[in-house]
């Protein structure tokens, strides 16, 4: 049996598809060093009220929504 060779192509494009991912995660840290990035909104609303709840979420409201149940 023949030993399989490398893809030396393959190698090369996953060594620079990871210095592209550690540089986006270096751009991301700065980013939340620097106050950039925050915490998503909460939106909380009641059992009594779910049918707001959905309606906020089909609106396409930013931020969590969270449906108390009790």
């Amino acid at each position: 049996m023949h030993e399989r060779q490398r893809n030396p192509p393959l190698r090369v494009a996953l060594r620079r598809a990871e210095r592209r991912t550690d540089a986006c995660a270096d751009d991301i840290e700065r980013a939340i060093v620097a106050g950039a990035l925050t915490e998503l909104p909460v939106h909380r609303f009641s059992l009594d009220d779910i049918a707001a709840a959905h309606e906020a979420v089909e609106a396409g409201v930013v931020g969590k929504v969270l449906v108390d149940i009790e």
